[in-house]
């Protein structure tokens, strides 16, 4: 039952893929002064820019932002060191 599940599901994935618009690739390329990545409805990075690159150089995981802020080590390092002391 899972496996049928699983199929369909990749099924309708790659069914429901769209190619990036060349207007929305063009229009990433003009943010040179900070980082920007272009996501689906369910968080896929369709396409990033330069400094999103560097942004996100020691993540092993680039394809999804869920995936990389729940499974990837560097955002828990990143998390980790950025964390604001709250007065409570």
């Amino acid at each position: 039952m899972a496996d049928e599940l699983e199929r369909r599901w990749l099924y309708e994935i790659e069914s429901s893929f769209v190619p990036l618009d060349r207007t929305l690739a063009e229009l990433l390329g003009k943010f040179t002064h900070t980082p920007a990545i272009l996501i689906d409805e369910i968080g896929n990075v369709m396409a990033s820019n330069a400094l999103a690159n560097e942004l996100f150089a020691e993540f092993t995981i680039r394809d999804n932002v869920s995936r990389m802020v729940f499974l990837d080590a560097a955002a828990r390092r990143s998390h980790h060191h950025s964390r604001i002391r709250r007065p409570y």
